[in-house]
């Protein structure tokens, strides 16, 4: 039983030093590897504002019979950021070219909490009905999302999404690995 447990010590202290002192190079680095890592990370959400806004809603000919009217106040809930599946990845040398897909606007969402309507004058038989406020609030996502300062938006949110991809990628720019990352924004298609 001595003789056993001193040959595995022994196999296993030989594995220990192999272990520790053998050379594996440095790891290699793909473009695959790259583009799956941030791949996974999907939608990045890189800016994201609240903007407060009123729409006037009016419907109907004849006031007090079908005429409904009334001023809605709303917040609305805007994301703009870049869809990460759509990333281009290649590795020359010790570069890596990251093509990132322009950032776009995500979503425009009215917070219905925040709705406040003024000014109501509605019809004698029903009132305002959900189909008037849920119109509104279409309104009121299509203002807010004509209204937007896209240009710089965007570009707050490419900046972003790069700053995000270089952090994620900063352990291979460290001295040790020495890989830089060039970023190319890839426009839209035109029309968007």
């Amino acid at each position: 039983m001595g003789w056993g447990l001193l040959a595995v010590l022994l196999v296993g202290g030989g594995f220990s030093a192999g272990v520790m002192y053998a050379d594996w190079g440095d790891p290699e680095v793909t473009a695959q590897g790259i583009e799956q890592q941030i791949s996974t990370c999907s939608e990045l959400t890189t800016v994201k504002l609240t903007e407060t806004g009123i729409v006037h809603y009016e419907d109907g000919m004849i006031p007090l019979i079908d005429k409904t009217t009334f001023n809605m106040v709303y917040k609305a809930d805007v994301r703009v950021g870049v869809d990460l599946s759509e990333v281009d990845v290649s590795v020359d040398g010790k570069v890596i070219t990251v093509a990132l897909p322009r950032a776009s606007v995500q979503e425009v969402g009215i917070d219905p909490a925040s709705i406040s309507l003024y000014d109501k004058s509605f019809t004698l038989v029903d009132g305002a009905s959900e189909e008037d406020l849920a119109t509104a609030i279409a309104d009121a996502e299509a203002d807010v999302a004509k209204n937007l300062d896209d240009d710089t938006l965007i570009e707050t949110a490419d900046q972003q999404a790069q700053d995000v991809i270089t952090g994620l990628l900063s352990p291979l720019t460290d001295a040790a690995q020495g890989y830089t990352i060039e970023f190319v924004v890839e426009d839209s298609a035109p029309g968007q």
